[in-house]
C-alpha cells in the first residue's frame, strides 16, 4: 500500500503544501515557529506550530499534458512530476497537503491560475534575495511591508501569489507582499491571523491523496 494523487480529483490550480523531512525543511520550519509564536503572543492565543515549509500549485507539463507540481527551486521555478512527489510520499521524505480556494476553482479560476504560473512565474529563477530578508523577519520582527526581494525571481509561495494574484482569476489569496508557508496556513484557517486577514483557502487533501 502507499500514498497516490487520484488524477480523477486533481483541478489545475490546487495549492500543494508541502513538509519536507529534511535539514532545510526542518530549518525553514524552525524560522516560522519564531515568527508564529510572535503572532500568537501579540494575539493572547496558544502557540501553535507551523506544518509545512513549501508551497506549489497543480498543473500540467505543457511538452506532454502529464501533471505535475510548478514550483521554486534551487534550480529555478520548474514543474515537477506527480510520480516524484509519490514517490517522496512514499519513501518518508515529505508529506503533503492540499488546498484551494473557497469558492473553489470554476468558471477558469484554476485553469486562469495555472496559465499565469507558466506566463509569469515558470523559468524565473529563485528569489534568493528575499530568504536573508525573510528569515530575519521571522526570527526577530516584521520590518519590511514592501515585498522582498528581485521582481523577476519567486521563492516558493511568491510563486503562487503571482499565479492567482492577476486578473483573471484576481484573487488575493494571501493579502501580503511577502507570503510564505506559514501565511498558506493562516488564510487555511489552520494557524492564527492578525485581525483584517480572512480564510481564503480550504483543505481538500482527502479528496485528492488516497491509499492504493
Amino acid at each position: 500500500m502507499g500514498l497516490a494523487f487520484d488524477r480523477t480529483a486533481l483541478r489545475l490550480g490546487q495549492l500543494v503544501h508541502r513538509r519536507s523531512h529534511t535539514k532545510v525543511g526542518s530549518f525553514l520550519r524552525w524560522g516560522m515557529n519564531k515568527w508564529i509564536k510572535r503572532i500568537c503572543k501579540e494575539l493572547k492565543c496558544p502557540v501553535e506550530e507551523v506544518w509545512g515549509n513549501h508551497d506549489g500549485i497543480i498543473t500540467q507539463r505543457r511538452i506532454d499534458n502529464r501533471w505535475g507540481v510548478g514550483e521554486a527551486t534551487k534550480s529555478g521555478s520548474v514543474v515537477t512530476l506527480l510520480e516524484e512527489y509519490e514517490r517522496d510520499m512514499n519513501d518518508g521524505t515529505c508529506e503533503v497537503r492540499i488546498f484551494e480556494p473557497v469558492d473553489g476553482l470554476g468558471n477558469g479560476v484554476g485553469a486562469n491560475a495555472s496559465m499565469n504560473w507558466h506566463l509569469e512565474v515558470k523559468g524565473t529563477p529563485y528569489d534568493y534575495m528575499a530568504y536573508f530578508r525573510l528569515m530575519i523577519k521571522s526570527l526577530f520582527f516584521d520590518v519590511w511591508s514592501k515585498a522582498a526581494g528581485w521582481e523577476w525571481a519567486n521563492w516558493c509561495t511568491e510563486g503562487m501569489d503571482r499565479s492567482f494574484r492577476p486578473n483573471p482569476p484576481g484573487i488575493d489569496l494571501y493579502q501580503t507582499r511577502n507570503p510564505t508557508p506559514l501565511t498558506s496556513e493562516q488564510v487555511a484557517g489552520i494557524l492564527p491571523m492578525k485581525p483584517g486577514k480572512v480564510v481564503t483557502l480550504k483543505e481538500v487533501t482527502v479528496q485528492v491523496i488516497v491509499t492504493i
